[in-house]
């Protein structure tokens, strides 16, 4: 895993100095991800499957 990849992981509050771009980047889905995600896995599994 690359090192920005990880910044985050295991972080219980979110930096304050977060950017716009970051928050984009590291916590949202594309389109594309969310279509992947929908077609492989139940509902219920989705969001594990993302991450």
């Amino acid at each position: 895993m690359d090192s920005w990849h990880a910044t985050f992981l295991g972080l219980r509050h979110l930096p304050r100095e977060l950017t716009a771009f970051e928050v984009e980047v590291f916590f949202q889905f594309s389109a594309e991800e969310a279509r992947i995600t929908e077609d492989r896995r139940r509902p219920e599994l989705q969001r594990g499957l993302a991450l």
